[in-house]
């Protein structure tokens, strides 16, 4: 359960006004809205990248709002994928692991095979994210945000950067891993037809007149 209450930021001349939010232990719900209404820095606030000027954020009952990104068990991937280009796709995907006690226990080596399994990653373990196709980089970051079994997921407009038959593939991936591992899922996108076919729920972000 994610949980966000009276939420306000403000950044520079940009603001967020009193957002009241809850999302179901997982559910894929989809934050819906034109370009520029605050979708993306919603999300970086339940990651603790922004600073939030008043208002909580809860999940699974636990207050994170003042909680450093790397204690809050939230993972986000952007659109851009941010891959290391020196790593390759094994040493990226357990890069998520960074901050988790216990990283070398087994069960991150069973998510690991799990989701190199589920997002047919084997194949390209070794190679350098240069030598990847935009889809082939996607899951890559999905993997990597997902191996530390996170509460949620943020996903930042995961499909804006692909054309349109890989688009087609990765929104599959993205309903076989919420439907496999049913994990909670928060996406951000403006695109209607995207927000259809994904979402259990529709959260709509709109700019005051």
């Amino acid at each position: 359960m994610i949980k966000i209450k009276n939420l306000n930021i403000s950044l520079g001349n940009f603001q967020i006004k009193n957002v009241e939010l809850k999302v179901k232990k997982g559910e894929f719900l989809v934050l819906l809205g034109p370009t520029a209404a605050g979708k993306s820095v919603i999300l970086e606030a339940i990651a603790g990248l922004v600073p939030i000027k008043s208002g909580k954020i809860l999940v699974n009952n636990r207050d994170i709002t003042q909680l450093k990104p790397e204690h809050r068990n939230v993972s986000i991937c952007y659109q851009d994928y941010n891959l290391f280009p020196h790593m390759n796709v094994r040493n990226n995907i357990c890069y998520g692991l960074r901050f988790k006690k216990g990283r070398n226990n087994s069960q991150y080596h069973k998510n690991f095979k799990a989701l190199v399994d589920l997002l047919k990653l084997e194949d390209i373990l070794d190679r350098l994210p240069l030598n990847l196709s935009g889809g082939e980089q996607q899951r890559v970051s999905l993997a990597r945000g997902l191996i530390g079994s996170p509460d949620v997921l943020l996903l930042d407009e995961p499909l804006s950067a692909l054309d349109p038959n890989i688009k087609t593939s990765i929104q599959e991936e993205l309903k076989n891993i919420h439907q496999t591992l049913h994990t909670t899922i928060i996406m951000v996108t403006h695109d209607f037809i995207e927000a259809n076919y994904l979402a259990e729920r529709v959260a709509i972000i709109h700019e005051e007149r």
